[in-house]
């Protein structure tokens, strides 16, 4: 059963590297969920987890927010004022 999840983990581990350049694929929380499945498997202790949630939270928030079609981010507004870099 522990082999199956390891399996599993990776495959996760995996998506979730090429969720962060595949955009609309969330990169970040398929990769933490992966780790809790290697959590379950008793891969990892219950602190990583969560250091790696908060991290996973953190990044997934500063990326909703820097993304060049939000409003708030700096290469946004320079688009928008029709500036050149």
């Amino acid at each position: 059963m522990s082999v199956a999840l390891i399996v599993i983990a990776y495959i996760l581990g995996i998506a979730g590297i090429i969720g962060s350049v595949v955009p609309g694929l969330p990169g970040p929380p398929i990769s933490w969920a992966g780790l809790l499945v290697a959590y379950f498997a008793k891969s990892i202790t219950t602190t990583t987890l969560l250091i790696w949630l908060a991290i996973t939270i953190i990044v997934t928030v500063l990326a909703m927010l820097f993304q060049p079609s939000s409003p708030g981010c700096p290469a946004a507004q320079r688009l928008e004022a029709g500036e050149q870099r």
